[in-house]
């Protein structure tokens, strides 16, 4: 038994497997290496690691065994050197694929930053931590008031703090939380912020009273089933009212003489004064 309490004895190189050359050799041979260790064997005889390697290569990489190195192989008793070799030759032929990363500068990341119409809160706050710590900046822990951050570490704070905010995806809760950016005094705070604002705009949703945007889509919605014409341009939309008319024949008559129509909508107020359909 090995010191570690596994027992020792030849890997079943489930991990590594056949190997036949269609990926890079370092990934495989450290797969390899890992079969030995759970086995017990940190360090594999040479003997051993040779005729794992000739054993479960084929394809490709026991074609090229079998050109280069099958002298090798055969060996009765390898060295550590003849190890080294045929690891080297297998990583040379069989080479990792690299393709050029060029990754968008931290700083135009902060600027860019912004919320994905289908990322959810937690997963876009998740992504602004990980911006913060590429930045060279960190966040103010709960217990401290955050002396103990550099300047560097403050400014970098601030610029992600602010692209966070400015990067919600929910106008009008970007709005509402811009209006509150001097209460995000730490990226943990302004998620309670954001959070805030949210279950207020939902609390308001329930009540039944939307906000100024949803007050506007329901007066053009009353427009079109009314079939009303749009207002004049550069009329105001509900700030005049008609006079209250005693009868409707009195009512078409200042219709037509352009006092004006009236709808009312959860205490918004449509009309078009001076205005000749």
């Amino acid at each position: 038994m090995a010191p570690n309490g596994i027992m020792s004895s030849y890997p079943d190189f489930k991990i590594s497997g056949r190997y036949d050359g269609s990926y890079p050799a370092s990934r495989w041979l450290t797969r390899v290496r890992y079969d030995f260790k759970l086995a017990g064997r940190v360090i594999p005889a040479p003997r051993d690691y040779i005729a794992a390697i000739d054993m479960l290569a084929e394809g490709k990489a026991a074609t090229f065994i079998d050109s280069s190195h099958r002298a090798l192989c055969d060996k009765p008793d390898p060295s550590p050197s003849d190890v080294e070799k045929l690891e080297s030759a297998l990583k040379f032929e069989f080479p990792p694929i690299l393709v050029d990363v060029i990754e968008t500068p931290v700083q135009d990341q902060i600027r860019e930053l912004s919320q994905l119409q289908e990322e959810g809160l937690q997963a876009y706050t998740q992504r602004v931590a990980i911006l913060l710590h590429k930045s060279g900046g960190k966040d103010k822990s709960r217990e401290s008031s955050g002396t103990d951050l550099s300047s560097l570490e403050k400014f970098a704070l601030a610029q992600v703090i602010e692209s966070y905010v400015k990067g919600l995806y929910d106008e009008e809760l970007r709005a509402a939380v811009i209006a509150k950016l001097g209460e995000c005094t730490s990226l943990w705070r302004a998620g309670e912020v954001i959070l805030e604002a949210k279950r207020s705009r939902e609390a308001m949703e329930r009540l039944g009273l939307g906000g100024e945007k949803e007050r506007l889509q329901k007066l053009e919605q009353l427009r079109e089933v009314m079939d009303l014409p749009p207002p004049p341009q550069g009329a105001p939309e509900h700030r005049f009212q008609a006079p209250q008319e005693a009868n409707s024949s009195q009512r078409k008559a200042h219709n037509r003489e352009g006092y004006g129509i009236r709808l009312e909508s959860k205490g918004a107020t449509l009309g078009f004064s001076g205005y000749h359909a």
